[in-house]
């Protein structure tokens, strides 16, 4: 249950990322599918790990994952945004 309370934040703040990213261009839907799936993949891989048997150490990683989303995801949005209105 807590590798889900970590990975829902940083599966959104994912989203959102890409979904700034994607903003305004043709195609948008497919685009941001291709870029969320090899970032979001380890954090479903971590989190299914740390939901079995204990699994403290990919529960370490599923929050270092899950961190630097979360910090980083709105700085990445906001730069998207800023970039796509020029």
């Amino acid at each position: 249950l807590i590798s889900l309370a970590i990975g829902t934040p940083a599966l959104a703040a994912l989203a959102v990322a890409a979904a700034a990213l994607t903003s305004g261009l043709p195609r948008a839907g497919a685009l941001a599918g291709l870029l969320m799936m090899p970032l979001a993949v380890p954090l479903l891989i971590f989190g299914a790990a740390a939901a079995s048997d204990g699994g403290s150490g990919a529960l370490k990683l599923e929050s270092a994952v899950a961190l630097l989303l979360v910090g980083g995801g709105p700085f990445v949005a906001g730069a998207a945004i800023r970039a796509a209105r020029t």
